[in-house]
């Protein structure tokens, strides 16, 4: 999961690649502090990583990601075979700006967590019917890009 955080904000800016175990336990894989989050550092890394972990152009990695511009456009010129998805807590952290409450929170979380399409689309229904999806947008329009690969 290549992540950035602003914990080293007053020399740089922390990027890190993390695993899962088979026992669902987190566990350090790379990290550096760059002077900038930007789509030049973040292919840096991105090499310096694959090459590490043998991964070529992707095949069979998983990629789980904030929004940054510059780690998208990375990951695709590098790693164009990897599954690239978007982490749901950041994209609920957007989504809550517009969109807040207990019950919309609730209605965000069981779609994140549907494990078939079916269910996803009932639960994007109820939201549609609680009328927290954003105005303007096509029926499924935001949340379907999730599924489907880059």
């Amino acid at each position: 999961m290549p992540d950035s955080t602003l914990y080293f904000s007053k020399i740089g800016e922390l990027l890190s690649a993390v695993g899962r175990d088979a026992n669902n336990q987190m566990y350090p894989i790379a990290w550096a502090v760059v002077a900038v989050e930007n789509k030049h550092t973040w292919k840096w890394f991105l090499d310096l990583l694959l090459d590490d972990i043998d991964m070529g152009e992707g095949r069979g990695l998983t990629l789980i990601s904030d929004q940054h511009k510059g780690l998208i456009e990375a990951v695709k010129e590098r790693v164009p075979e990897a599954e690239h998805r978007q982490c749901a807590r950041h994209i609920y952290a957007n989504f809550k700006k517009k969109y807040s409450g207990a019950e919309f929170r609730k209605l965000f979380w069981s779609a994140a967590k549907a494990t078939t399409r079916q269910r996803f689309e009932v639960v994007m229904r109820e939201i549609r019917y609680w009328g927290v999806t954003p105005s303007g947008l096509q029926e499924y329009e935001v949340p379907v890009h999730l599924l489907k690969k880059d």
